[in-house]
């Protein structure tokens, strides 16, 4: 579970939230990029529906973003990204061709501020055939000073 590889963040951390995104048993085909909007809704759209994410509540730092991947045909690499006011942002986790598992970026933060509208964009545009089925997503969001 997404829960368990989130339990290595320190979530008493002062201002630290932990967000786990109802994202069940979604297919995501080939050649596509999908847009997910947080806290919206659950449903999946095409990037036409960019700008009309989650509007951020406060300035928040997000990071460790995981991904857990149920199953994948895909003939190349997927990516799962964290975007905010339409751009893709460098949160982003990649999902090798056929592989499954607990993919995560550990590594990478980024700067929201108030009002930023957050997405998440599920990118197979690379691959010709396949999909991938993923199975949850969750990130970490400070409070920024």
């Amino acid at each position: 579970m997404i829960i368990d590889a989130l339990a290595e963040l320190d979530a008493r951390t002062e201002n630290t939230m932990i967000f786990v995104l109802p994202i069940f048993d979604t297919t995501i085909p080939a050649a596509v990029a999908q847009v997910y909007v947080p806290f919206n809704t659950t449903s999946i759209g095409n990037l036409s529906i960019l700008g009309r994410g989650w509007p951020a509540p406060t300035p928040m730092r997000l990071s460790n973003l995981y991904v857990r991947v149920q199953s994948n045909t895909l003939n190349r690499d997927g990516r799962v990204i964290v975007a905010y006011n339409n751009v893709q942002s460098l949160l982003r986790v990649s999902i090798p061709a056929g592989q499954v598992g607990l993919f995560s970026n550990t590594t990478t933060t980024i700067n929201i501020e108030a009002g930023d509208a957050i997405l998440i964009v599920f990118d197979t545009t690379a691959a010709s055939s396949g999909q991938m089925v993923v199975d949850g997503v969750a990130f970490a969001a400070r409070l920024a000073p």
